[in-house]
């Protein structure tokens, strides 16, 4: 059996399941960490677009894209484990 997804007759790919494994406290607590400081990061920056020095819509964009992908990893992380079959 090949470890590549294969494709349905609708030309859709069939990805394979996705495994969530246990993640330890220090990790998680890592990850914590890290979504606090990109939301933090992200609050300031909004709060600074409020005042007279100039900011950038780009390095705004940055900081959103960073801040979801710390959310995103932290929510992966705190869902049960799922078993494997």
């Amino acid at each position: 059996m090949s470890s590549q997804a294969s494709t349905d007759t609708d030309g859709h790919r069939d990805e394979p399941p996705v495994v969530v494994k246990a993640v330890s406290r220090s990790h998680l607590d890592e990850l914590q960490a890290e979504a606090r400081y990109h939301r933090e990061r992200l609050e300031l920056y909004r709060a600074k677009a409020y005042g007279p020095r100039p900011t950038s819509d780009t390095r705004l964009r940055e900081l959103e894209r960073m801040d979801r992908g710390a959310a995103s990893r932290l929510r992966r992380a705190q869902q049960p484990p799922t078993p494997a079959d």
